[in-house]
């Protein structure tokens, strides 16, 4: 029987589909003898080539391409690939930095914007909150890290630890095993699966090395964020095989934001509303009269006055020594970034055993800790009477900034710390069947674990587990006692304290454990089918289980001692909640006209099919549980009463109790979709490429499941369209949804256009027109971010708020939803130029970025958002130009970026009514930001005896990117706030090919 028969035979579908095709094919093409056709001698340009065989050791050609899964790739794919040199001679010294360089990157979640809070945006990104430290994602198109598909040598790897969003963190992944980073921006689904809407980032990873390279960096930041990094490459081969691997280490120091702004007030500079400066506590703080509350402390209503802090110690101080003329707390977060340590390890070995089986096997083992110092503030301190430093006679409620204590040494800073862990094993085969037809099996498991916590000293911190906290005993003793070398003092500045003070600082949040387990199963087969006019049929047919665990919890001080508190479980109803991923994938690569077949018009076509079914299975909680109130069991909290001890205080008459059990249930949904791609050379010089592509993500846990009810209680609204024409916050009766179990998978359209053309008349220059179109419907929302953040449009909504037969709002409904789409449209312009002269040869390129299009709809039919050439959007364009001269050993590298203005409306909120500012706590009037540039240089010389040197700097000018983004006078997003940043670095290599 024939290939094409037995083929048929076991894929019909796949046939007909071929046959289609066939017969659609020009009569000048389907008169061409496929016995006469020859190899396919154009598959892609853009493929990267295979490593030179070798006679001794025997080659063993692993080659990884993205975007496919077909040997030698797809040719209607244009895939932009950054090779380790390439990194290199960029100044480029961590896997983040690489996409601060790329112009489709988004900076959302960075080493510099994880612990933001207020991205209210949830087109953008999500929130990791107070805990986010030692995470780095990338976003491709400002479409959210979880729409952006990392992989390494094509293969998934686990998730950020306890976030079923599963997207990567960068930070897990060490430089020096990176041999190219590859990025395709298709949607890219019916290869990989689900989250490839925004496109697909792989890294590829050195292997087959031989011999020993030892480098040693040294980075000098103009913000004190040192780096320093040190890399051992090691690796050896034999007639059947090899194994190879690399050693890292690297020590990153936090950004000094001292170095960068001392100030707080921004008036001068930007206008009267932007003054960030507290006058809520003053400096070092203010006191006031308690409200007698024990469960929420603060300032009485009855007696609103606020008491500034005296300046001297507070010893002997009387009332007539405070005054009520505040003096604001100007205050700068004293860190950005962290103060972290990375070690990592990576082995990867081959080998043949028979001349058709290839087996291999693979590691990642990554361990990262991060600090960094925090705010010192002490918010509602309840000081009794008898405290020595008391002079009010009475209990007192302070807010106080010990500032002078911590530059002592009397007082620890408060901080927050992260051990993020990432362990990754692959093994597989590659059985030859045959002369055109390769068996591949492929075998991977991860699995990343983060604990966080983070420690201050704000009142009531201490309470935390009540008495059983071991903390507690003397935070009391100090806030109670009359003895003046033990009392706490929150009413000097600081000259004066109690011995107990460093004992204040214990865990504020957390810690927290989080985990994410990942088992993936891939075999495939792949080869040529028969023969047509341009060439061999390429084929690919395979299949992809992944059962990927995700999970957390939280511990608290009981009688026990420190023990978990809760988990998923309290959420979705499953303790380790797990979706089951099984998909069934086919490609191929059909070569209509080549070299031998060519004819006027058509130098090469090319025709790409891909197609893959994808199911998710989940088990969760729809509901079930109902929270109502318990008048027979009052709800109490153990609390500390100012010089009493611990005591039961009520919080009311009754508690909320849960009735019923969690309804688990089974879900279950699947999802096709299709990527078909052109490549066509009308001739030799000219190259176009088409294709359109689908992408999809399916909701996950936190989305769909939730164990409770629909939930009633009262929220504060503003109501655009009031009848009274109110302005202001009013209460409505809202009913909240934790999940959705009617959620459908968010997906994508990506439409592409590709020319390359090398013009003859001039050797060596290459130009590029890269044009593509993402349409993101579905997109999954928070009902409350649209009902805070875009009430204009969500309170015209029926499904979300109802209202009267006089238009008042009597009720409003709030939960996750499918809003309608986010669109971007891009534009890449490049040129590439190389030529020679007899002082050396020189490369210039240059890459224009254009974003045509970037908004985002809430809703169908809602005005548009716009995004692009806004601080929460992709820049209007981005313009990189670069230079590169080689002479021998020596080489040298120059690079220009340049963005232009923008609006921020990130500027915070109004503290008072002044200048725009016409409500308080209203959005602060937007800034126009300035354009920003930046220059980098990289000199490397090339020793005979393997020693290299390079050196060189990144933004060597010292640009800065003023504007005010919350309470910081830059734009994290944009700016790298490390600043000007020289480095050296030493590398040897010994019997490598260098």
């Amino acid at each position: 029987m024939s290939k094409i028969s037995l083929f048929c035979t076991s894929h019909p579908g796949a046939c007909a589909l071929l046959a289609v095709v066939l017969c659609a094919a020009p009569p000048a093409l389907q008169a061409q003898n496929s016995e006469g056709g020859g190899q396919s001698t154009d598959l892609a340009d853009e493929v990267i080539d295979a490593p030179a065989q070798e006679e001794e050791p025997a080659a063993l050609p692993a080659l990884t391409v993205t975007g496919s899964n077909l040997i030698g790739g797809d040719p209607s794919a244009k895939v932009f690939v950054m090779t380790a040199e390439d990194i290199k001679r960029r100044g480029i010294s961590s896997v983040e930095d690489i996409f601060r360089t790329l112009p489709w990157a988004y900076g959302s979640i960075t080493t510099q914007t994880n612990m933001a809070f207020g991205t209210d945006a949830a087109d953008v990104d999500k929130n990791l909150g107070a805990l986010g430290l030692g995470t780095s994602t990338v976003n491709l198109r400002a479409l959210g890290s979880a729409n952006t598909l990392v992989l390494k040598d094509g293969r998934r790897l686990a998730g950020k630890a306890g976030d079923d969003d599963n997207f990567l963190n960068l930070l897990n992944l060490p430089l020096a095993a990176i041999d190219r980073v590859e990025i395709q921006l298709d949607g890219a689904s019916a290869v990989y699966g689900s989250d490839a809407i925004g496109g697909v980032v792989n890294f590829i990873t050195r292997k087959d090395y031989r011999g020993m390279s030892i480098t040693a960096r040294n980075e000098w930041s103009g913000t004190n964020a040192d780096r320093r990094n040190l890399d051992l490459v090691a690796g050896m081969s034999w007639d059947s095989g090899n194994v190879s691997g690399t050693l890292s280490r690297y020590e990153d120091s936090p950004i000094d934001n001292t170095r960068l702004w001392t100030s707080s007030d921004y008036r001068a500079e930007y206008g009267p509303e932007y003054d960030r400066r507290n006058y809520n506590t003053g400096q070092p703080g203010v006191a006031c009269d308690w409200n007698g509350s024990l469960v929420y402390p603060g300032c009485s209503y009855f007696n609103p006055a606020r008491y500034q802090l005296i300046s001297g110690s507070g010893l002997g101080a009387t009332i007539d020594d405070f005054t009520t003329d505040i003096k604001p707390w100007d205050f700068v977060e004293p860190q950005n970034g962290a103060d972290s340590t990375q070690e990592a390890l990576t082995l990867d070995a081959e080998q043949y055993v028979t001349d058709d089986l290839r087996i291999y096997a693979g590691l990642l083992i990554s361990r990262r800790e991060s600090d960094q110092n925090a705010g010192f503030g002490m918010s509602n301190y309840l000081i009794p009477a008898s405290n020595a430093y008391n002079p009010f006679g009475r209990t007192m409620v302070l807010s106080y900034f010990p500032l002078y204590e911590v530059r002592n040494g009397d007082l620890p800073w408060p901080y927050t710390t992260a051990e993020t862990r990432q362990n990754e094993y692959h093994a597989g085969l590659y059985w030859q069947l045959g002369d055109s037809h390769e068996l591949q099996l492929d075998f991977s498991l991860g699995r990343t674990r983060k604990e966080a916590l983070q420690s201050r000293y704000d009142y009531g911190i201490a309470s935390r587990g009540g008495a059983y906290n071991p903390d507690s005993a003397a935070f009391y003793e100090a806030v109670d006692s009359s003895d003046p070398a033990v009392a706490l003092n929150l009413f000097g500045d600081g000259t004066a304290q109690g011995a107990n003070f460093a004992e204040l600082l214990t865990d504020a949040l957390g810690p927290n454990l989080d985990f994410t387990d990942r088992t993936t199963v891939k075999p495939m087969l792949r080869g040529e089918l028969l023969e047509i006019w341009g060439g061999p049929i390429r084929y690919v047919v395979g299949s992809e289980m992944e059962r990927r665990e995700v999970y957390s919890h939280s511990l608290r001080w009981t009688e026990s001692g420190l023990e978990r508190a809760y988990g998923r479980e309290t959420r979705v109803g499953v303790e380790k909640p797990e979706v089951k991923e099984t998909g069934h994938f086919v490609e191929l690569a059909l070569p209509l006209v080549n070299a031998q077949n060519a004819m006027p018009g058509i130098a090469a076509l090319n025709l790409s099919l891909q197609g893959r079914s994808q199911s998710h299975e989940y088990t969760g909680a729809f509901g079930g549980v109902s929270s109502v109130r318990d008048f027979g069991q009052p709800r109490d909290r153990t609390v500390w009463v100012p010089g009493e001890g611990w005591q039961t205080a009520r919080l009311s008459s009754w508690s909320w109790v849960d009735q019923g059990t969690p309804s688990i249930v089974d879900e279950k949904r699947r999802e096709t979709s299709v990527r078909l791609g052109i490549h066509y050379k009308p001739v030799d010089q000219l190259t176009l490429r088409v294709s359109y592509a689908e992408a999809y993500k399916p909701p996950n846990y936190g989305d769909l499941f939730d164990i409770n009810e629909p939930r009633n209680f009262n929220s504060l609204y503003i109501d655009p369209y009031d009848p009274d024409g109110r302005t202001g916050y009013i209460y409505l009766p809202t009913v909240y949804s934790g999940g959705n179990p009617e959620l459908q998978n968010e997906t994508s359209d990506t439409t592409r256009v590709v020319l390359d053309w090398n013009p003859p008349a001039a050797p060596g220059l290459t130009l590029t027109a890269d044009w593509s179109k993402v349409e993101f419907v579905n997109k999954i929302e928070y009902g409350s971010s649209v009902l805070y953040n875009y009430s204009e449009i969500a309170f015209t909504l029926d499904n979300l708020v109802q209202r009267d037969a006089n238009g008042y709002a009597i009720s409003v409904r709030s939960q996750t939803l499918n809003a309608a789409e986010k669109v971007n449209e891009s534009l890449d312009l490049y040129a590439e130029y190389t030529f020679g002269t007899r002082v050396g040869d020189f490369y210039p390129r240059l890459h224009y970025n254009r974003v045509l299009e970037e908004y985002f709809v809430i809703v169908p039919g809602s005005e548009p958002v716009t995004r692009v050439g806004t601080v929460r959007g992709s820049n209007e364009y981005r313009i990189q130009a670069s230079l590169s001269y080689l002479r021998g050993p020596l080489a040298v590298d120059a690079f220009l970026t340049y963005i232009p203005g923008y609006e921020n409306d990130r500027t915070g909120y109004c503290y008072e009514v002044v200048g725009r500012c016409a409500r308080l706590y209203s959005q602060a009037p937007p800034l126009q930001v300035s354009s920003y540039r930046t220059v980098d240089l990289t000199v490397t010389y090339q020793f005979d005896n393997g020693l290299r040197l390079r050196g060189g700097g990144r933004n060597i000018f010292d640009e800065e990117l003023r504007t005010v983004y919350d309470r910081i006078p830059y734009d994290p997003t944009r700016y790298d706030a490390r600043a000007r940043v020289f480095f050296l670095e030493v590398n040897y290599e010994l019997g490598a090919d260098w």
